[in-house]
């Protein structure tokens, strides 16, 4: 079966943590051998500051895996109140073995964000991402920007780990370190034991994840430490919560940077990903098509339904078929897809309704709940916030959808739902 809509984007995020994995070994294997002179050149200086070494390599050993590291932390602790930013623009400056770039975050929730990841020291653009009301893109030097994913979507590169790192400390998967100041601000420090793009686990000595949390949940820094060793740092150099955002900020028509290529315009969702070469394209689902849609969404207090779209990626064989209904909390965005399934669901059960299970996935920016129907279509639930994922995925009903009523001079359903 061909992967879900969900599935890919996790596929994605996967392949960039294997690609920055390798970059952090590369370099480990490039430097090991002069760390080791290092090492002994140290010890040759320190005496007997030798002894403490033992000791405290002696403590890892008895203490487990995390070792001493794990002796010295303090409890779980808490996240303070959160206040989410509804806007902000932020820039960092990353870091990988051997690798110093720009980022820069433009984001306006739920729908908006463009990401720009420029050269040290020249400012020239390297890669980009950009997500408006015509869907997804992706920037190259030489085409501009190009439609990758059409249909209203979560803004991109916004990541909003508060909600996961308060379930995770819940659950003993987080670990409060204390506080730093970054540009004057204060943000609260964080332990975790996986990158961005991957299911959270607990931390170990030699593989965790800091991340300092701004009050509005920015992440103001991360620093990825893989088999002991820094594989990825990222740290604000400017943020701005009240951003100066116009209608060309997120259009495919402004150039990224001064004098760069350009696309030849958003326009309508399929007309561009036509015109860009794209096989995926997206339409409005009708009331009919989404009553056919099961298991059905019963909407938890507080949420609204924005809009619902069909995607058809006819590069797929067969043709992938998604039918998306989108929800607003806030400006929390709630996507629920329905797709005619793929591979065996990620994550550990839940019970449902009725006897039904799902399964859940909680990525420190991202959770999902997935529900597979015995005819091998699934529903996945993706938002942010696992309280508002678990809230849509309890409340699913699973009662059969009323029948289709018949077309006269048609062809009957339209089959949008992919179910």
């Amino acid at each position: 079966m061909p992967p879900t809509k969900h599935q890919r984007a996790a596929d994605r995020a996967a392949q960039r943590a294997r690609v920055r994995a390798e970059e952090a070994r590369r370099a480990d294997r490039e430097s090991r051998r002069d760390r080791r002179r290092a090492v002994i050149g140290r010890i040759a200086r320190w005496g007997t500051a030798v002894i403490v070494v033992v000791v405290v390599v002696g403590a890892a050993g008895i203490f487990g895996d995390r070792g001493i590291r794990a002796l010295m932390r303090p409890a779980p602790g808490h996240l303070p109140p959160i206040t989410p930013a509804a806007a902000y623009m932020i820039t960092y400056r990353e870091t990988f073995p051997d690798i110093v770039r720009t980022e820069v975050d433009t984001v306006q929730r739920p729908f908006h964000s463009v990401s720009l990841t420029l050269s040290v020291p020249d400012g020239g653009i390297v890669t980009g991402d950009l997500t408006n009301d015509q869907g997804s893109w992706i920037y190259s030097t030489t085409e501009g920007w190009s439609l990758l994913d059409p249909g209203q979507q979560a803004a991109g590169n916004d990541p909003q780990p508060a909600y996961a790192i308060a379930r995770g400390l819940h659950h003993g998967l987080a670990r409060v370190l204390g506080t730093q100041t970054i540009l004057g601000r204060t943000c609260t420090l964080v332990e975790v034991g996986s990158p961005l793009g991957e299911a959270m686990v607990r931390a170990t000595g030699r593989n965790h994840v800091d991340v300092c949390l701004d009050e509005s949940g920015v992440m103001l820094s991360y620093a990825w430490t893989l088999n002991g060793k820094v594989a990825q740092t990222k740290t604000a150099t400017a943020f701005d919560l009240t951003p100066t955002i116009t209608a060309a900020t997120f259009a495919s028509t402004t150039p990224p940077v001064p004098g760069a290529v350009v696309s030849t315009g958003d326009g309508p969702a399929a007309a561009a990903a036509a015109a860009n070469g794209v096989a995926v394209t997206a339409q409005p689902l009708a009331a009919a098509d989404i009553a056919q849609l099961t298991p059905a969404v019963v909407p938890p207090a507080g949420a609204v339904y924005h809009a619902g779209f069909v995607r058809v990626d006819a590069s797929a064989q067969p043709p992938e078929i998604t039918s998306s209904l989108l929800y607003l909390v806030g400006n929390e965005l709630v996507s629920v897809d329905y797709s005619n399934g793929g591979g065996a669901p990620p994550g550990h059960r839940v019970g449902l309704a009725g006897g039904h299970s799902g399964y859940l996935q909680v990525d420190l920016d991202q959770t999902s709940v997935t529900v597979a129907s015995s005819d091998g279509s699934v529903v996945d639930i993706v938002a942010s916030d696992p309280a508002l994922v678990l809230a849509f995925a309890h409340d699913l009903s699973f009662a059969a959808p009323p029948p289709v009523p018949p077309v006269s001079g048609g062809s009957g359903a339209s089959g949008a739902s992919g179910t």
